[in-house]
């Protein structure tokens, strides 16, 4: 059955920074800190051997079972059922590791650890306390040197698994990199020209929009929201729908996991009504989550034809209206040790590690 209600559950972390308050140059991929106690109903399965993986896994753990634990035990954040879809919800680049040796370029980690890592988040959520979850569990960044020294590639890729079923993960794919991401000019899957065919084939841009209980759902990653005809990915894709599939497609939630973008209002993509739902890794004052309802949307250059015409988030020529933020209901600061992620030397902010948990809020119609 749909869900009548979602509720937002965002873990603000630090996940790039910058070296000095002028720099332009991004500083992302650093050391993994320590690691915690096993989860039980959220278990690292015994495949994942590499340090850096198993600990930035046992540490996402525990964050989610400290907030499914404030979600059914504690009376003042308001108690939990079946009929509201919790999604939980991380920045980009969480998934990065700093530079080991020649396979970890880049800040990215080789073929097998990524596999590792894809291979938990699958099985990880299977238990039947996480039946109504969503994860959206930020980014992982990897190559292929492994597989191909000559010319390999660089991915910075998003995942998304739904809790209490087993094999629900699925991935999705940012189409081009920022400047933050620190990747080789010409050598992530949207700028091959190789594979580029492929990568940006309809099979593969229709899957930034899935559907949760029959909600349709749309994600981004940081760059792909940016306002540019080369960005607004999830609008593009939305804008395509009914001439590749033969009916119009509308997104109840679009999500945007981020390191450094904003909410642009010309990118959004939900339906009047829906909302934006954001997380940001980066450490500057714009950051952190956010959730937004769409208000409507507006023509950027209206026109007698389009004086006719109601604007939807699938027009590329429209700029949605955007209600005041909701604000949060509850936040808990992240403790000191294992739960932390430790912060590098010489980046110049930060920011206070916690769980936000967002008031129970309508499911869009």
């Amino acid at each position: 059955m749909p869900y009548t209600h979602f509720r937002v559950v965002a873990w603000e972390i630090p996940t790039a920074t910058y070296k000095t308050q002028a720099s332009v140059d991004g500083l992302s991929g650093w050391d993994p800190g320590q690691e915690y106690q096993a989860i039980s109903r959220l278990p690292v399965p015994a495949g994942v051997t590499n340090a850096d993986a198993k600990i930035r896994l046992k540490r996402m753990a525990g964050v989610v079972n400290a907030a499914a634990n404030q979600l059914t035990i504690n009376p003042a954040v308001g108690g939990d059922n079946a009929n509201t879809l919790k999604i939980f919800m991380m920045p980009e680049f969480y998934f990065r590791p700093p530079v080991i040796d020649a396979s970890y370029f880049s800040n990215t980690y080789p073929n097998d650890v990524k596999n590792q890592i894809i291979e938990a988040l699958n099985s990880m959520f299977v238990h039947a306390d996480f039946s109504n979850w969503l994860f959206v569990c930020g980014t992982v960044m990897w190559n292929t040197r492994q597989d191909i020294r000559a010319r390999p590639l660089y991915f910075n890729t998003a995942v998304h698994v739904r809790g209490g079923q087993a094999d629900t993960l699925r991935l999705i794919e940012k189409q081009l990199p920022s400047g933050i991401d620190g990747l080789p000019v010409g050598m992530s899957p949207g700028q091959d020209p190789t594979i580029k065919l492929f990568f940006e084939s309809w099979k593969r841009k229709k899957n930034r929009v899935f559907h949760i209980e029959g909600d349709p759902v749309g994600l981004e990653v940081c760059l792909d929201h940016l306002n540019s005809p080369n960005c607004r990915v999830l609008k593009n894709v939305l804008s395509e729908w009914e001439a590749k599939e033969g009916n119009a497609q509308e997104v109840k939630l679009h999500i945007l996991s981020a390191g450094g973008m904003g909410i642009q209002p010309q990118s959004v993509a939900a339906k009047v009504g829906g909302y934006i739902i954001r997380n940001d890794g980066i450490t500057n004052p714009s950051a952190r989550s956010e959730v937004k309802q769409v208000q409507g949307y507006t023509w950027n250059n209206p026109s007698l034809l389009t004086a006719l015409l109601v604007p939807t988030g699938a027009d590329l020529t429209a700029t949605a209206t955007l209600a005041p933020a909701v604000a949060a209901a509850h936040t808990f600061a992240i403790p000191e040790g294992a739960l932390r992620i430790p912060m590098p030397a010489g980046g110049y902010k930060n920011f206070t590690q916690q769980i936000v948990l967002y008031p129970t809020l309508a499911m869009p119609a």
